[in-house]
């Protein structure tokens, strides 16, 4: 699912960030569900990845825009008010139930429409980064990995803190990672795939540039 909110909905009904988090989760008020990919924007080459992602690893997957890099502790900032599904907010036990609750919050200082919210700081681990994008009608593929780490809670003052955030380290320079996406959105999975994208776009005849190595 792709969904248009601006300006239709975030100006004048109620923006659609909840419904995207909770359909990209893996469960529901009655318990465990198949995730279902959506994003926002009607941003199509955004779901083919998210699609990708999805089956090759049988997870949900993050949707978010590239915001800000710190410079200071070389952390990136990553954020969206929709599509950042609340499995991302916690630790998993072994059940894969939700240890830890994230927080709903009004977005309606942004959208005259109003709505509601995710909100969270991203759990930390390694993860997958990726994004497909057309040149000249061709495909390509940017493949990298990270970690996202542990930020004090005041950090989520300096984006929008309604909105959920990852704070992310990366083994690429911003001026190498700006210069080489085909898109403010990005995704990603929990885990380690950067070789697995690598052989999916052999096998699809897509280019894959692979940052970071």
């Amino acid at each position: 699912m792709a969904a248009k909110c601006q300006p239709e909905l975030n100006d004048y009904l109620v923006t659609q960030c909840l419904s995207q988090a909770f359909l990209n989760d893996p469960y529901d008020m009655n318990g465990p569900k198949e995730s279902i990919v959506c994003v926002c924007e009607a941003d199509l080459d955004g779901i083919l990845t998210m699609q990708v992602l999805k089956l090759m690893t049988g997870q949900p997957v993050l949707f978010y825009d590239l915001r800000h890099h710190d410079s200071q502790d070389d952390v990136y900032v990553f954020s969206n008010c929709g599509s950042m599904g609340t499995f991302f907010a916690a630790s998993l036990g072994a059940g894969g139930e939700l240890t830890k609750s994230s927080l709903l919050s009004s977005d309606s200082i942004y959208y005259p429409g109003g709505g509601i919210a995710v909100q969270y700081m991203a759990a930390l681990g390694k993860v997958t980064f990726a994004r497909l994008a057309r040149k000249a009608g061709k495909y390509w593929m940017v493949v990298f990995g990270g970690e996202f780490v542990e930020r004090p809670v005041e950090k989520l003052q300096e984006a929008s803190v309604e909105w959920p955030q990852a704070f992310a380290r990366l083994s690429v320079p911003p001026e190498v990672l700006i210069e080489n996406l085909g898109s403010n959105h990005l995704y990603t999975v929990a885990g380690g795939y950067v070789d697995c994208l690598v052989e999916f776009c052999s096998m699809m005849g897509i280019e894959a540039k692979v940052l970071g190595r």
